[in-house]
């Protein structure tokens, strides 16, 4: 895909989920993405980082260790959180197949 295809989809999408999504939604997926983009860049510049100085280290957290963390914090929270996501899950279904329509 083009530099330009890409945009055009993006935007699709944004207008297929301003067109079938409440305010509410929007800003809540609209966060959602937000913390998705910047998840992937910290994952990207860690395993660059680790990489370019010693490709023999394993540089990753423990994962049982971020489990336990996240787990122990706020357990309500992550509850909260699964209950935002499955009731969003629909409503971005929606959005993604209105702009696959309108392609």
């Amino acid at each position: 895909m083009n530099d330009c295809g890409l945009i055009m989809t993006i935007t699709a999408i944004a207008c297929g989920i301003i067109k079938c999504c409440s305010e509410d939604d929007i800003t809540i997926m609209s966060a959602a993405f937000s913390q998705l983009g910047d998840t992937l860049a910290t994952y990207l510049t860690q395993k660059e980082l680790c990489e370019s100085k010693q490709k023999d280290l394993d540089c990753s957290p423990n994962p049982k260790q971020l489990t336990d963390s996240i787990s122990n914090s706020n357990t309500n929270s992550n509850a909260d959180s699964n209950a935002a996501s499955n009731a969003n899950s629909n409503s971005c279904s929606n959005a993604v197949n209105y702009s696959q329509e309108m392609n």
